[in-house]
C-alpha cells in the first residue's frame, strides 16, 4: 500500500559480537590446561558506555537478554546506560576455553569498555 511519510530510515541489518579469547589459568597455555580442568565463567562484570539492548552468555547458542530497564515508566523506552553490569550464572556449554559472548543484533548502540570474568573450575 502507498503511505505518505515525512521521515524514513532504512539500512542493512547486522549482528555485532564480542567473543573473548580462551582464558588461560596459571601454569596453562592457550591449547592446554596442565590440570585438565573445565573452566566455567561464574560471573562476568561488563562496563558499558551509552548502551541499550544486547545479549550475553557463555555459548553463542544460549544468550540471555541484557536488561537495562530501571525506573522508567512502562510504555516508555529505557534510557542509554553507562556503567557496570554484573552477570552471574551465565548459561551455555562449558569447556576448557571459558569464553564469553556479548552480542547486539538490534539496531541499537552498544559500547563495551571492559569485561572481567570470574572463573570456577572443575577437574576432569
Amino acid at each position: 500500500s502507498n503511505r505518505a511519510s515525512s521521515k524514513i530510515q532504512y539500512g542493512l541489518g547486522y549482528t555485532s559480537k564480542v567473543r573473548t579469547l580462551p582464558l588461560i589459568t596459571p601454569g596453562g597455555s592457550v591449547t592446554r590446561d596442565p590440570r585438565g580442568r573445565i573452566k566455567i565463567p561464574r560471573k562476568a562484570v561488563v562496563r558499558f558506555d551509552q548502551t541499550i539492548g544486547g545479549k550475553i552468555g557463555s555459548d553463542e547458542a544460549q544468550l540471555d537478554i541484557i536488561e537495562f530497564r530501571d525506573d522508567e515508566l512502562m510504555g516508555s523506552p529505557p534510557g542509554m546506560f553507562s556503567g557496570l553490569k554484573v552477570f552471574a550464572g551465565l548459561r551455555g556449554n562449558f569447556g576448557r576455553d571459558a569464553q564469553v559472548t556479548i552480542q547486539q543484533d538490534d539496531p541499537l548502540p552498544m559500547t563495551v569498555v571492559a569485561l572481567d570474568i570470574v572463573l570456577g573450575v572443575h577437574g576432569t
